[in-house]
């Protein structure tokens, strides 16, 4: 209540003023209230402070220049009496190096600093000076009096460096009185009261002895003292003393350095007017002398402390007056807050109205109709928002309208950001054979068809979430098994922010369009030539006569495409074809063109009655040469080609399929053999090594599917104590009788087709799972450089150990060889399986004498010497002086070994003398499939 009735007034002035008028009155009132008095006052704050500072920086100038000259001044004094005879060396040369190092001091502040003594004549000068009257360079020629006159004009520069840095730092320039004053003692007045103080004494010291200078040392004498009456009355009289806060100290330590300059100026009065000569050479007057000198010092350095003080005072006051200055500013604001608070209560109802409206629009209540009370500007945004409404109104019609043509024709749904759908149309029900309810919930992962590559799906992730949309073709799986494929986009939603909100997903079925792109496929004539195809020679094939494939082949076609482009490519391809349709206006034979540039010609064997085939064949090609071998195309020089091909008969296969196949064969043979074409032969098939290996990749992936992929273990024995030390796991696939079949073939294919990477992990799973409960026994398991190489293989490894308890039983077997070049990548391995307690051991270590650089660059724990080498050991000398040295080399490097193929006791003795420290063959036992 009390505040309604506080902000009554300003509410009544602000009622009968429009939306603008309120805002520009609102503006107007806080900016004359803040912006106009603030800026004047604060850059008034800034000007003083920096001022202050500089005044204070200054003092620092002024005190280390006056002790200067107070070194000067005592230099002066000891340089005289040296010329006298009063004073040894050793007191000046200890002057000059004080001097030389308050010089050093005070440019390293000024560097710091002004920076301006670097470029004062009046210093630079007194630098100068000094260096002529420097204890060095005195002669026989040096007198007291040039001396004298040389430290005054030294003393007088440093006196007008004194009033260039006051100028430049504001040191005497002030609106506070006492600041002058305490500026003007500091730079000048106690500076040449000193000098004159200290000139008493060295002016006195040259009156010994030296009556022809007297009226000189008088006028010196008369003058100083004049000057030292004047400062004496300067410091009795001035008033601005009693304005300090140490005024009595200050009072009393004035009234002291009068009393004590007092007695020096009635000594050199009387010596004026009664020639009182010897008055001025007694110890009294010297005594006086100095403490006056020690008097000035102290209040030199009470004024000193009162400047500084002083201008401390002032910094306080003028924080004192930013504190008041901000308390203004705080009222200011409360009033200004005031101001605001009476507009925004003025104009509230009708944003209410608004904010309601709006939140019925976020509920999707959309046909709204605000009242009107004042049509001022706000009553005019409340007018235009129910124009709005209307038209959102209309939208949303036509958006409704785009939605249920769209859930018409496509294939409809909304995932969150994790992949879980929020929404699906009729039409994916429909398709996908799920219900709504069963699809909510769900990942999309429920119609994924397992022949789709993950790759895809981490393609369209990575896509949409960098916020970018994903198109693609995917193949789904209906609820019954079934398959269909969809042209997919999917794009993300974003909040106002750019953040990703959820997906939506717009697919159409195309499995009937992919399945005519299957048909298409299999139609029998190239697009490209408008030849018959494979599949058309695979027809005639079946029912032909007698048939022999001649098989043409463009040389190094890729290449050529690479470099003149596809289309070039094309151009050539037709012109080759048709080349060979002329000739086959000539002969008769059926044309055929293959994958890429492939051609056959296919004739009956009673073709060429006449001529023998290798005679036919060798007058065609070259005749087909003759046509191809320089070819001129629009736009481009001379294209020359080359051609290779083979020959294939029906005598050479029953099912004259395989005539394509062997044709090639003969092709290639001729290729390599440089010929221009040959007639197979069945010696240029390469073994029934093909045929074979067909057979064995079949053999294996049955066997990795029916889980004959298995492992055994061997024993490997202590030397010392002859008892179990380890097994070594090895690999063997079974037949379907579960008898192991050749180790080495079966190895030797599946590296071959990449099927190894499979074998290896199934060796490491079981493996794992043999020994996971036998904590006290080490077992190892052989791994290849390309497993090692292998990210697949290495990240399923980390994985593996990362997870298994007894790691630290684990020794992981590396294949010694040649082409190992890459030790980098070995080590990093071994340095990661080792954080795990895993070791290493470097298997058929010196199969063919090999390097022993392995050993040195491989941190292995274990070295398993070869069984080519122990087999021999003992009726092959070389075997055993090798095996030795592999041994001892072993050992040098802390490193264990192992002997394999330990087939008899001889061998065991033999390997056990020579220092082995383990062994492993038959004599211990046989691989199996059980571990004892």
């Amino acid at each position: 209540m009390f505040l309604k009735k506080l902000f009554q007034p300003a509410l009544y002035v602000m009622s009968k003023l429009s939306f603008k008028s309120k805002i520009i009155t609102s503006i107007t009132l806080l900016f004359i209230l803040l912006l106009l008095p603030s800026r004047t006052l604060f850059t008034e704050y800034i000007q003083k402070n920096n001022q202050y500072e500089q005044q204070l920086m200054a003092l620092n100038y002024i005190e280390m220049i006056n002790a200067f000259m107070n070194t000067i001044e005592v230099h002066r004094t000891l340089s005289l009496k040296i010329l006298k005879n009063h004073q040894n060396n050793q007191e000046i040369v200890e002057n000059e190096q004080k001097f030389y190092h308050q010089k050093s001091t005070i440019m390293n502040f000024d560097v710091n600093n002004l920076n301006i003594l670097g470029t004062d004549q009046d210093f630079a000068k007194a630098i100068a000076y000094f260096e002529i009257v420097k204890e060095e360079k005195f002669d026989k020629t040096s007198s007291m009096k040039s001396i004298f006159e040389i430290h005054s004009q030294i003393i007088q520069k440093l006196l007008s460096t004194l009033e260039n840095i006051s100028k430049i730092s504001n040191f005497s320039s002030s609106k506070d009185l006492r600041i002058n004053y305490l500026a003007s003692m500091l730079k000048v007045k106690l500076p040449l009261l000193n000098n004159f103080t200290r000139q008493l004494s060295d002016t006195t010291c040259t009156l010994i002895n030296n009556t022809k200078e007297r009226q000189k040392q008088e006028l010196i004498l008369h003058t100083t003292s004049l000057e030292l009456k004047s400062l004496q009355q300067i410091l009795k009289n001035n008033k601005l003393i009693s304005s300090f806060n140490n005024y009595h100290a200050l009072e009393e330590q004035i009234t002291d350095v009068i009393y004590k300059i007092d007695p020096l100026l009635y000594l050199i009065k009387n010596s004026l007017v009664n020639n009182e000569e010897i008055s001025l050479h007694k110890n009294y007057f010297l005594t006086k002398v100095n403490a006056s000198i020690e008097s000035q010092e102290e209040l030199y350095n009470m004024f000193s402390h009162t400047y500084r003080d002083t201008v401390h005072e002032l910094i306080d006051s003028s924080k004192e007056k930013l504190r008041t200055l901000l308390t203004l500013f705080l009222i200011i604001v409360l009033i200004a807050f005031y101001i605001f608070i009476a507009f925004y209560q003025s104009i509230t109802r009708n944003l209410k109205k608004l904010q309601t409206a709006s939140e019925m629009i976020a509920e999707g209540k959309t046909t709204i109709k605000l009242q009107v009370d004042k049509h001022d500007e706000i009553g005019d945004a409340l007018v235009a928002f129910n124009t709005m409404s209307e038209k959102l109104n209309e939208n949303i019609s036509f958006l409704n309208g785009y939605k249920t043509a769209i859930d018409n024709s496509s294939i409809v749904s909304k995932t969150n950001k994790k992949g879980i759908i929020t929404y699906v149309n009729q039409m994916f029900c429909d398709v996908s054979g799920y219900t709504e309810e069963e699809l909510i919930g769900r990942s999309h992962n429920i119609i994924r068809h397992e022949s789709v590559s993950p790759n895809v799906f981490r393609e369209m992730w990575h896509t949409i979430e960098s916020k970018n949309i994903w198109k693609g073709v995917v193949k789904n799986k209906h609820k019954d098994g079934s398959s269909y494929i969809v042209n997919a986009t999917i794009l993300p939603i974003l909040d106002s922010k750019g953040n990703i909100l959820e997906y939506v997903a717009v697919r159409h079925n195309i499995t009937e369009l992919e399945r005519s792109k299957e048909e298409i496929k299999k139609q029998r004539t190239d697009l490209l030539t408008g030849l018959d195809n494979r599949n058309q020679l695979l027809v005639d094939l079946k029912t032909a006569i007698k048939p022999v494939v001649f098989y043409l082949n463009i040389d190094d076609f890729s290449g050529f495409n690479d470099f003149y482009g596809a289309d070039i490519g094309d151009s050539v391809l037709i012109h080759f074809s048709n080349t060979l349709k002329q000739l086959q206006q000539v002969e008769e034979f059926k044309l055929y063109k293959l994958q890429a540039d492939k051609f056959i010609l296919l004739f009956q064997e009673d073709y060429f009655p006449n001529k023998t085939i290798q005679n036919f064949f060798r007058e065609l090609f070259e005749r087909i040469e003759r046509n191809i071998s320089t070819i001129h195309l629009e736009n481009q020089n001379c294209i020359n080609l080359s051609i290779t091909a083979g020959v294939a008969s029906y005598y050479a296969s029953d099912n004259y399929q395989n005539l394509i196949l062997y044709a090639d064969i003969a092709r290639k043979e001729a290729q390599k053999n440089q010929k221009k074409f040959l007639l197979f032969e069945h010696k240029m098939r390469k073994s029934e090594n093909y045929a074979q290996n067909i057979e064995w990749i079949k053999k294996i992936k049955e066997a990795l599917a029916e889980d004959r992929v298995v492992t055994y273990y061997q024993p490997i024995i202590d030397n010392k104590t002859g008892k179990l030390a380890k097994y070594e796991t090895l690999v063997r696939m079974l037949d379907y009788e579960g008898e192991p079949v050749s180790t080495f073939m079966f190895l030797k294919v599946a590296q071959k087709v990449k099927l190894y990477p499979q074998v290896t992990k199934i060796v490491i799973n079981k493996a794992l799972k043999t020994f996971e409960n036998l904590d006290d026994i080490e077992f190892s398991i052989n791994l290849t450089i390309e497993d090692i190489l292998s990210q697949e293989i290495t990240t399923f490894i980390y994985e593996k150990l990362e997870n298994y308890s007894n790691s630290k039983n684990i020794i992981f077997e590396i294949t010694e060889s040649e082409e190992v070049t890459d030790y980098k990548v070995i080590n990093e391995f071994i340095e990661k399986v080792n954080k795990y307690g895993v070791k290493i051991a470097i298997d058929d270590f010196g199969s063919g004498y090999a390097n022993f650089e392995h050993i040195l660059k491989i941190n292995a724990d274990f070295i398993k010497i070869d069984g080519t080498l122990i087999k021999n050991i003992t009726h092959d000398k070389n075997a055993a002086i090798i095996t030795e040295a592999i041994i001892n080399f072993s050992k040098k490097l802390g490193k264990k070994t192992i002997t394999e193929y330990v087939h008899n006791e001889e061998v065991y003795k033999t390997v056990k003398k020579l220092g082995a420290d383990y062994s492993q063959g038959f004599y211990f036992g046989q691989a199996s499939p059980i571990v004892t």
